[in-house]
């Protein structure tokens, strides 16, 4: 309950950053670049007895230079997550297109890597529910929303800038159809490249 209740607030806390990061600071012209982001995901159910199930992520990256130091980010991923039991080793295999929109935060440290902190809201559309091979999609809800927030270290080279980071992805809808708290909660660590 106090985490369904701080998802909320957090969501509507980045909803109203966002909206006014968006109307009172204009960008720059030419502060959007573009490009891809792949990694691997840890994946597990909340309040399912078991390990961290390995999948990847990968997709498109846009990133819109509110002011000098924050920026937003929105991003289309194809996300593998699931959970594995530790029992007898079976796994969910769930896969979603995912949308998050990120706050970005650049820190201006005096050495060649920027560091940034990130947050904000996702929304992931199941494209694929699977148990042991077993096609339970209509057991599995179509979408699930939540908060990711995270950090990672850039370095920008003569045309692109390249970027390694690590994110924490906290569903806040339950993933199953009747409703019960099993919710995503996946860690991932992702490269991505900026033009």
């Amino acid at each position: 309950m106090m985490w369904k209740l701080f998802g909320k607030c957090s969501l509507t806390l980045i909803a109203s950053m966002l909206a006014v990061g968006l109307f009172a600071f204009p960008a720059p012209a030419g502060d959007l670049s573009y490009g891809v982001r792949a990694g691997v995901n840890f994946a597990k159910i909340n309040n399912i007895d078991g390990d961290y199930k390995m999948g990847y992520c990968a997709g498109a990256v846009l990133n819109y230079s509110l002011i000098s130091m924050i920026e937003i980010q929105p991003e289309i991923l194809y996300s593998m997550k699931g959970a594995k039991h530790s029992d007898d080793e079976l796994e969910y295999n769930l896969t979603y297109l995912e949308i998050p929109v990120l706050v970005k935060l650049s820190l201006p440290l005096p050495i060649p890597l920027l560091p940034d902190l990130y947050a904000g809201p996702y929304a992931g559309f199941r494209l694929k529910a699977e148990y042991e091979g077993e096609d339970i999609s209509e057991d599995i809800e179509k979408m699930d929303y939540g908060v990711m927030f995270g950090g990672g270290f850039g370095i920008s080279l003569v045309m692109l800038e390249v970027a390694l980071d690590a994110r924490y992805s906290m569903g806040m809808k339950a993933v199953n159809a009747e409703g019960e708290d099993h919710e995503n909660r996946v860690i991932s660590v992702t490269a991505s490249v900026l033009f």
